[in-house]
């Protein structure tokens, strides 16, 4: 994919990560954001668009998710090839008949498969196994404990080092910190780039008490 310019560079990649590069083995990105909402949109911007351009397959099942931390329900669009986080650790039956953890708090699977009493994950090592639906399922409302794995909150981030890395604050800068901020852009190899939001900006300045003896206002 050729870049029109620079600048535009990191909005293609929020919606086709890592397209640029499919033919760099090596070549990883992820994208982080303040907090767990905003990661959801971000994929399901990034989805919509592959299931635009046919890299991803058509829904196959509507998850009803929940996120454990906040109690926001959601609806959730899955097709095999899906990335989806998980909320803590995760056990599986594996394909070799024994069982145990596929993932924890922050992993990243993918979906290869759909069974009646559950889903086929795949973590980063390859390793399948079948998730039952009583395990992802929240004790209080029954909703699946699971969110898409397109972006993560800075807190499942801090760990990972990548080749590019995008760091989305779509409420503007105010929703971090300047340690988090710090740790975050150190992870990558090449590039790193955070996208925020003008209007959520101008809005801050534009609340903060005004000095009237400053020149500059």
């Amino acid at each position: 994919m050729a870049f029109p310019s620079q600048s535009t560079r990191p909005l293609v990649l929020v919606l086709r990560p890592g397209a640029a590069n499919a033919d760099r083995p090596r070549y990883t990105i992820t994208i982080s954001t303040p907090n767990n909402e905003d990661a959801r949109a971000i994929g399901q911007a990034i989805r919509a668009q592959l299931q635009g351009t046919g890299e991803l397959g058509a829904n196959r099942k509507t998850l009803a998710g929940i996120d454990p931390n906040t109690g926001t329900s959601y609806a959730m669009p899955v097709a095999i090839g899906e990335p989806v986080r998980l909320f803590a650790r995760t056990n599986a039956a594996m394909a070799d008949g024994s069982k145990g953890a596929i993932g924890d708090n922050g992993s990243i699977l993918t979906i290869t498969g759909f069974k009646r009493d559950g889903v086929v994950l795949r973590n980063d090592k390859g390793i399948e196994g079948v998730v039952k639906w009583d395990t992802l399922a929240d004790k209080k409302t029954g909703r699946m404990r699971l969110t898409y794995g397109y972006a993560m909150t800075t807190n499942t981030a801090q760990g990972d080092t990548t080749t590019e890395h995008i760091f989305v604050t779509a409420g503007g800068s105010k929703t971090t910190d300047g340690f988090k901020t710090y740790v975050l852009g150190s992870r990558h190899r090449e590039r790193d780039y955070w996208l925020t939001s003008e209007w959520a900006e101008k809005q801050e300045i534009s609340a903060r008490p005004r000095n009237p003896a400053d020149p500059m206002l």
